[in-house]
């Protein structure tokens, strides 16, 4: 389990497509959260 403060929900928030990233790419098994997001946050369960 990660310490308090390391990022925990704000990745989850990303993943999600709740908050924009601000650098870099995130992919949800293999959809770009940015480019297919239906297909990505139908992904995550």
């Amino acid at each position: 389990m990660c310490p308090n403060g390391a990022g925990k929900t704000t990745t989850m928030n990303i993943i999600t497509g709740y908050l924009a990233a601000t650098g870099g790419q995130v992919t949800v098994n293999g959809y770009d959260i940015l480019k297919e997001p239906e297909k990505a946050k139908k992904s995550v369960g």
